[in-house]
């Protein structure tokens, strides 16, 4: 189907992965400048990137039929965006919904940084939504939101847990005994703990 049609340029929902590889003086356009480093677990699962050249996105650009506006939501990449069509109504999400009740997370992402990053999508009108691993979601809307609901009340609950005392190892056992495989092949970068702990540090850093 590529083959037969015309491509102008391609927009991409990000260019890096991991946020740390961000800052204000190093932009996601250099990293795109060179190859991909990731951990050998994703090079086989996912593969590599070969360098390219990047142009920065600007906040709102035209494609042949529609405006298009993209909006900054950091996730587990600093230069992440979700791509906005005005005139449809449709949300292209990138990586920041993927699955509605997520449990596994990178060591890097920040479920408080997740969370604002949906409620700004929501305030936008849209309804229909591709994801770049769920694909097409007819009520991404709604589902964006179902998402939200959850990390929320599993945040309240992670909170409630530690104030009673418990360690982060025993609210993990007791609210997320996930034994997904990925936790062992990427050698713990992804791990439910990520969730728990990343909710916690921000707790604790506000009091």
């Amino acid at each position: 189907m590529l083959e037969i049609q015309e491509i102008n340029g391609v927009v991409c929902a990000r260019g890096t992965t991991n946020p740390s590889r961000g800052s204000i003086d190093i932009s996601a356009v250099d990293f795109c400048a060179e190859d991909g480093e990731y951990p050998l677990y994703r090079q086989i699962v996912w593969g590599g990137r070969e360098a390219f050249t990047a142009q920065p996105l600007p906040n709102f650009f035209q494609s042949r039929t529609s405006k298009w506006e993209a909006i900054y939501t950091p996730d587990h990449a600093f230069d992440h965006v979700a791509l906005l069509n005005h005139d449809k109504g449709m949300l292209f999400s990138g990586d920041l919904y993927v699955k509605p009740r997520p449990k596994v997370m990178l060591s890097f992402e920040s479920v408080p940084v997740i969370m604002d990053s949906i409620r700004k999508v929501l305030t936008y009108d849209f309804a229909e939504m591709f994801c770049s691993h769920a694909g097409y979601v007819h009520n991404g809307k709604e589902m964006l939101r179902k998402k939200l609901d959850y990390m929320e009340n599993m945040s309240e609950q992670i909170i409630d847990l530690y104030k009673h005392g418990l360690s982060d190892k025993e609210i993990q056992e007791k609210l997320m005994p996930d034994t997904n495989p990925i936790i062992q092949l990427s050698d713990h970068e992804w791990d439910t703990m990520h969730f728990i702990t990343s909710v916690l540090n921000h707790y604790r850093n506000k009091q």
